[in-house]
C-alpha cells in the first residue's frame, strides 16, 4: 500500500491493494511514550492521557492519508477511463466496465483502509495511552 508504481497499474494495482494490509492497522504501528512526570496527580494523568490520544490521532491520520492516496488516485484514473469508454461504442464499453467495477472496488478499498486504521488506532490508545505509575 502507499505510493509504490505497481498501485498504479489498472487491474494489477487494484488486486495489490485488495490483498495488502494497510500500515497503521496494527497497535504495534503506533508509538508514544508516556512521561511518568506528567502523571502526578490526577488531573495531570487526563491531560497526559488526552496529549496521547491526540498524538496517535495525528499518526492515524498520516496513515490513512499515505495508504489512501493511490487508491484515490487510482479512483481517478478508474473514472476517467470508464467516461472516456463510454465514448467509443461498443469496443470503449468493456474499457467502461472495466474502469467501473475497478473504480468500486477502489472505494471499498479505501473504506476498508479507513476502519483498519482506526481499530488500530483505538487499540493502540487502549494499550499506549496510559499513565505508568499509579495517580495520587
Amino acid at each position: 500500500m502507499g505510493e509504490s508504481f505497481i498501485d498504479f497499474i489498472p487491474v494489477i494495482g487494484t488486486i495489490w491493494a485488495a490483498i495488502q494490509k494497510p500500515k497503521g492497522s496494527e497497535s504495534s504501528d503506533y508509538h508514544y511514550a508516556m512521561d511518568p512526570r506528567n502523571c502526578t496527580t490526577p488531573m495531570e494523568a487526563d491531560v497526559a492521557i488526552a496529549a496521547c490520544e491526540v498524538a496517535l490521532s495525528r499518526q492515524a491520520w498520516n496513515y490513512t492519508i499515505v495508504e489512501n492516496s493511490s487508491d484515490a488516485v487510482g479512483l481517478g484514473v478508474d473514472a476517467v477511463v470508464a467516461a472516456l469508454g463510454l465514448l467509443r461504442p461498443p469496443v470503449g464499453w468493456v474499457f467502461a466496465a472495466i474502469g467501473g467495477i475497478e473504480g468500486y472496488i477502489r472505494v471499498g478499498i479505501i473504506a476498508e483502509n479507513n476502519r483498519a486504521i482506526t481499530a488500530g488506532c483505538d487499540a493502540a490508545k487502549k494499550s499506549l495511552c496510559k499513565c505508568p505509575c499509579e495517580t495520587k
